[in-house]
């Protein structure tokens, strides 16, 4: 079975200030994150998790790479040399896939805007 995702287009298409604003409201009236950061290198290449669980709300793993050498390798700058980050959601009660997201594309356009 294929985990639903949250393309760049379908976040855009939803996503606006005034809901962004009431979910940041709402996320902040919940019980504080248990979060955690983990670092794997392989010389300057780096493969960052970034874990979330809020007690009644959903679990969160981000995964970002950096490969600083694409670029000589003639691959992609934003592709490939910073971090492509993806979000896999679960459900707070039964640990479940919940959803797939494209953070760098969304979150951190939203981000970028603040």
């Amino acid at each position: 079975m294929r985990m639903p995702s949250i393309s760049f287009e379908e976040g855009e298409r939803v996503l606006d200030w005034m809901a962004l604003t009431d979910a940041l409201t709402a996320g902040h009236r919940m019980p504080r994150a248990e979060s955690t950061d983990s670092f794997l290198h392989r010389g300057q290449d780096t493969l960052l998790t970034r874990s979330a669980w809020i007690d009644g709300l959903g679990i969160a793993v981000k995964a970002a790479t950096i490969f600083p050498g694409n670029p000589d390798r003639g691959l992609d700058l934003d592709a490939f040399a910073r971090a492509p980050e993806d979000i896999t959601l679960f459900k707070n009660g039964d640990g479940a896939h919940l959803n797939l997201m494209t953070a760098r594309h969304i979150l951190t356009a939203w981000r970028h805007t603040l």
